[in-house]
């Protein structure tokens, strides 16, 4: 016969591993929609022409590698799918949280009722992962797959705040701290404002000797491998 305190006890400590990830992954899709979106932006602008054509690299691979991160992350926040036993998904810490007593089955239903608001979205999320990046269709481009899913700026926002609003209302369940939606994008966007007056010291980096020393190296493995 199962033991009803251990249950919840096992509830309550899966709860709060959860809880710990899903805070890390809403934060991360957090900066990374930020950084991505004011890159983004910045090579927009008119006048942003040389200094983008001059970093051009560094811009197009921080973009990429930043919407590869918020992409992976928003679909394993948002993942439902039990078949995959996704112990890190926002569905998952709502009924760990309801097993350990911290909220009744109705809120449960309630939270994930907030969750299916997004649920659309996660199926626009999901087909640029799994088309895209988790198994590359054949002669599937980048532009393929953001047609096909038809997803804007707004919508990406918008359910980050719907995740991140979960989560913080998790934290008040389990009595843990959790920075507000506001302070998390506020930081990351002074942090991208900071780093803008120091982007034309990163091109002097390439006379240094830890960089030298690099391209020794490489040039040194690449003679290695030269048939």
């Amino acid at each position: 016969m199962s033991d009803p305190g251990k249950m919840k006890l096992d509830c309550l400590k899966a709860a709060r591993r959860c809880f710990k990830s899903t805070k890390a992954l809403v934060t991360e899709c957090r900066n990374s929609f930020e950084i991505w979106f004011a890159l983004h932006d910045f090579k927009d602008r008119d006048n942003a022409g040389s200094a983008h054509n001059a970093y051009d690299p560094i811009f197009k691979s921080t973009m990429d590698a930043h919407f590869l991160v918020l992409v992976i992350n928003l679909f394993i926040l948002g993942d439902e799918d039990s078949k995959r036993r996704q112990n890190m998904s926002l569905y998952f810490l709502g009924r760990k949280l309801a097993g350990a007593g911290l909220i009744s089955h109705v809120e449960s239903e309630k939270w994930e009722a907030t969750l299916k608001k997004a649920n659309f979205h996660h199926e626009r999320i999901k087909l640029i992962r799994d088309k895209y990046y988790a198994h590359r269709d054949k002669n599937y481009t980048w532009d393929k797959a953001m047609h096909e899913a038809n997803i804007h700026v707004q919508v990406l926002d918008g359910i980050i705040a719907i995740y991140y609003d979960y989560v913080s209302a998790a934290a008040k369940c389990l009595k843990e701290k959790c920075a507000s939606h506001a302070d998390v994008a506020t930081t990351i966007k002074e942090s991208v404002a900071d780093i803008k007056s120091q982007l034309g010291e990163l091109l002097p980096y390439g006379n240094s000797s830890i960089w030298k020393s690099r391209a020794l190296r490489l040039q040194k493995i690449e003679t290695n491998m030269t048939v």
